[in-house]
């Protein structure tokens, strides 16, 4: 039975299969060693902007430390439409065909630096970015006549200050104070109009800005010299209203984090 079961394990252990994943529009780790690291990144400490994932690495940190980064985030976005449009009474077709977007490629920086106020204890202050949440198709998809494009964009920044500090030699708490700044556009979306409450702010309307505040969390651990441990919360972040879309999105423009 022993020897089945072995067999089995082995056998499936050679099949290689594609996977791809994606944390959403929230990245998994900010900067070149965190994003290579994904969800592990959480319980080791290798850099300033590791605060970012987790505040509590700070405290773990051996020296002042600034850094600064570059990602290239290249998605690729395109829908196929086959048949024609049914032509149901209140609905509107879409033309058939494939069609791919134009916005293709999206730098996204991130930078931090660490300072440390004694043995025990770090501060730290960065900024990183959430983009690629756009989309630009040059077709008038939902046959909007005011409006040659459809797609949206989204822009997120977040500014953190991080307090960190040592409990005990193997064990740190952190605490980051975080403030966002978004923006958001739509446009070629006229056509949902009758199933808007403000049809006026539904689309095609200039960028509109949203701001608020949340914090984040941490605690890091080094259990053994070969096992650590991390845990980190991030509060909701209660931002303003998109005015601009307060009929596209529900809540009057309300877009928190």
């Amino acid at each position: 039975m022993i020897r089945k079961l072995s067999l089995v394990i082995i056998s499936f252990s050679l099949i290689s299969l594609q996977v791809f994943a994606t944390g959403g529009y929230l990245r998994h780790g900010y900067g070149v060693k965190y994003s290579a690291l994904a969800g592990s990144g959480v319980s080791l400490s290798l850099g300033s902007l590791g605060a970012a994932t987790n505040p509590a690495s700070l405290g773990f940190m051996n020296s002042n430390q600034f850094e600064i980064n570059l990602a290239l985030f290249s998605p690729s976005r395109d829908y196929t439409i086959t048949g024609n449009p049914s032509g149901y009474p209140g609905t509107f077709g879409l033309a058939p065909g494939n069609f791919e977007s134009d916005s293709k490629y999206f730098p996204i920086p991130s930078m931090a630096a660490t300072w440390k106020v004694n043995e025990n204890s770090a501060i730290g202050a960065m900024i990183y970015a959430n983009g690629g949440m756009n989309t630009n198709y040059p077709y008038r998809t939902f046959y909007d006549p005011n409006s040659p494009n459809t797609g949206v964009n989204l822009e997120q920044v977040f500014f953190g200050l991080t307090y960190a500090i040592k409990i005990a030699q193997d064990h740190s708490l952190g605490i980051t104070a975080l403030y966002a700044y978004q923006r958001f556009e739509a446009q070629g979306l006229a056509s949902f109009s009758m199933f808007s409450s403000d049809p006026s702010n539904l689309t095609g309307n200039r960028m509109s800005t949203s701001s608020g505040f949340g914090a984040r969390f941490g605690y890091q651990g080094h259990i053994t010299p070969q096992f650590y441990v991390g845990a980190s919360y991030q509060t909701k972040m209660y931002m303003s209203n998109f005015d601009q879309y307060k009929g596209l999105f529900a809540n009057q423009g309300g877009f928190d984090i």
